[in-house]
């Protein structure tokens, strides 16, 4: 069954009318709005705000102490090499003139550290000839960046030689430092050295007469270092090398970079051992007390250069030091006064037999085995010029009490040479203490 309503402005005659809205759109607007269920909110990630205040402030103070602690190593390198500078040079006397050379003067001077200006080479570096802009001539010493104890090397020798003026002595000019640069300036002598003339010219044998001379020079040189300077210079690398010479065969003593200072009141130095094999005082090395006697013996082997004419190590593959050799040959001299098997071959019979008689004694007291039998550089002075008597040069001490009579035939010498010249540790006399000699740093050899 069907109801049929009729709205009051219709007539069921007429035909119906559209309603003003389609139904759809009533419905959509009647019809209450429905939204979908939302999810659940989850929490936050992001900090909040006080703790990323504090994690700014920690960033802050930890960038802080990091900029602090880099500013402090800057300034700790820059005083410290300021500090290393000052401790070379605060020993120079304040009145001198020596010179404080800037790195690109020497540079200039040298055509860059040329080969071409290359004069001299060693285990401590390289020596260049150079000139002045007031046309003085110098050698400029040149220290190797890697060689140990460089700058104790380089302190040593620049408050040794800006203490010091001998005619005998090499003249010290001016330094330098940059970076881990040094030099050292010195006055230029010309002639070579005085193991050149020994031992490597070909062209002009050193005659008797200046042997004698540069003897005599070279002990006045160490003589003002033992007795005259104050305090006491300690040489520790006399040898033919150290020894230059001018063009009138004047001797000039060179090279202090293993100086020590002994004051008045010290008997001795305690001081790590150094020296070259063949000079290097065995009694030093054994006990490793360093007094003047020390130079006294180096001295002594130069003696025994000049008498000779050979090195103070012989031979290639089974090497001999020169004072082992001449022991028996010294003893048959001083008894027989033949000194043909001793005195350089190249002289021949070209030398002053009183004067070769005199050297021979005085070499035989210098290299004694102990130092309290050697003589002071004065005596020897005196001696070699002839104006002391052959009690002086002993010491006090006879001939019956000679060196030679306490170790000939024994083996101790030449077991203390080869460990030297190994670099094997030496046992110090009267101590569970045992002493290297580092060949390859230390000890440079000729």
């Amino acid at each position: 069954m069907h109801l049929i309503f009729f709205l009051p402005w219709t007539s069921p005659s007429s035909p119906p009318k559209k309603p003003p809205y389609p139904l759809s759109r009533i419905l959509e607007h009647s019809s209450p709005s429905i939204e979908p269920p939302s999810p659940l909110i989850k929490p936050s990630l992001q900090p909040s705000r006080p703790l990323l205040v504090i994690l700014s402030i920690f960033i802050t103070i930890i960038s802080i102490v990091i900029l602090l602690i880099f500013c402090l190593y800057i300034l700790h390198k820059i005083l410290w090499k300021k500090n290393k500078n000052i401790s070379v040079v605060k020993y120079i006397p304040s009145s001198s003139t020596f010179t404080l050379f800037k790195y690109s003067e020497l540079s200039n001077m040298t055509c860059g550290f040329s080969r071409k200006n290359l004069i001299g080479e060693g285990g401590f570096g390289y020596v260049y000839k150079a000139t002045l802009s007031n046309g003085h001539d110098v050698a400029i010493k040149q220290m190797k960046h890697n060689v140990k104890h460089k700058d104790r090397e380089f302190q040593a020798e620049v408050e040794a030689i800006s203490r010091v003026y001998h005619r005998c002595l090499v003249s010290f000019v001016g330094y330098c430092m940059k970076g881990n640069a040094r030099f050292l300036v010195f006055d230029y002598v010309p002639n070579n050295t005085l193991y050149f003339h020994l031992h490597q010219s070909k062209n002009q044998v050193m005659d008797w007469s200046t042997r004698v001379k540069v003897a005599i020079g070279v002990a006045h040189g160490i003589a003002y270092l033992h007795e005259d300077c104050n305090p006491s210079i300690i040489h520790r690398d006399i040898k033919s090398t150290n020894i230059l010479l001018d063009n009138n065969f004047e001797a000039k003593v060179a090279d202090f970079g293993l100086a020590k200072f002994k004051k008045e009141a010290q008997s001795h130095v305690s001081a790590e051992i150094a020296g070259t094999p063949g000079y290097l005082d065995l009694d030093y090395a054994l006990t490793g007390v360093l007094t003047v006697k020390s130079d006294v013996y180096s001295f002594g082997v130069v003696l025994l250069e000049l008498i000779t004419g050979r090195k103070a190590i012989m031979g290639d593959t089974n090497l001999v030091s020169l004072v082992e050799w001449a022991q028996p040959l010294i003893i048959k001299a001083l008894e027989t006064r033949n000194m043909r098997d001793l005195s350089d071959p190249k002289l021949g019979e070209n030398f002053n037999e009183n004067e070769m008689q005199r050297m021979i004694i005085i070499a035989s007291q210098c290299i004694s085995r102990t130092s309290r039998m050697r003589p002071r550089m004065r005596k020897v002075i005196l001696f070699l010029e002839n104006h002391g008597t052959e009690t002086d040069i002993r010491n006090g001490f006879g001939p019956e009490l000679s060196i030679f009579s306490q170790i000939s035939g024994s083996s101790e010498l030449t077991e203390i040479f080869q460990k030297m010249l190994k670099g094997k540790d030496i046992e110090v006399i009267g101590s569970s203490e045992t002493r290297n000699v580092d060949t390859k740093d230390i000890v440079r050899t000729s």
